[in-house]
């Protein structure tokens, strides 16, 4: 897997990453160029990905800000993960982790992982991944194994765009983790049909002038 990045949500010193780091900027995972970033620390996955920024994000319908926290054990069998919430404010929000490529470049979704807090319901509510025009890539609400986790992967056919969105839902009980991603420069025959398509478009607009 080439010039990849795995977020594990750890830091250097193997201490949980708090709400402030993850909800600062740069953001943790933002533009990635060693497996060692000040007080962060990545997976190593065979490269970096130093054109792709996150952000994180959750929303409520009470229409106020959780917020983005982590946590460090209790989420079936997986250590330092992020969730959608805080102490304060356990309601049912949606968690969202967002990969955005710069400009002449692509994202590509590897995997990643869920588990549900250990007393928590059966089933995951709405897991998904969506592009930055909003189409839904994949969806799903798998079961969750006691103690365990669900791998989400997609390496044999990443998922690819310029921005792709990771949703997890159902408030506090469901946590995310090793996030993995990789950048890539668009196939010459990508690039060509949307040349194609802008040049298509600029000529339609001198037409109607």
């Amino acid at each position: 897997m080439a010039s990849a990045t795995r977020l594990t949500f750890n830091q250097v010193n193997g201490n949980v990453i708090g709400t402030g780091d993850t909800t600062s900027s740069p953001n943790y995972g933002h533009r990635v160029t060693a497996t060692t970033m000040g007080n962060f620390s990545y997976g190593a996955e065979g490269g970096f990905t130093p054109n792709v920024t996150v952000a994180y994000r959750a929303n409520n319908p009470s229409g106020t800000f959780p917020g983005i926290s982590t946590w460090g054990t209790g989420y079936g069998n997986l250590s330092n993960v992020v969730w959608s919430g805080n102490l304060q404010s356990a309601v049912p929000n949606d968690g969202y982790v967002t990969l955005t490529a710069d400009a002449g470049f692509q994202v590509s979704l590897h995997s990643f992982r869920t588990a549900l807090w250990s007393s928590g319901p059966a089933n995951y509510t709405d897991i998904s991944v969506r592009d930055g025009l909003g189409n839904v890539l994949y969806s799903t609400n798998a079961a969750n194994p006691v103690g365990g986790n669900v791998l989400h992967d997609f390496t044999s056919s990443p998922l690819t765009a310029q921005q792709l969105e990771i949703k997890f839902g159902q408030g506090w009980w469901i946590a995310v983790d090793d996030v993995t991603f990789s950048q890539a420069v668009p196939e010459p025959g990508t690039m060509l049909v949307l040349g194609a398509g802008l040049v298509a478009l600029a000529r339609r607009r001198r037409a109607t002038k």
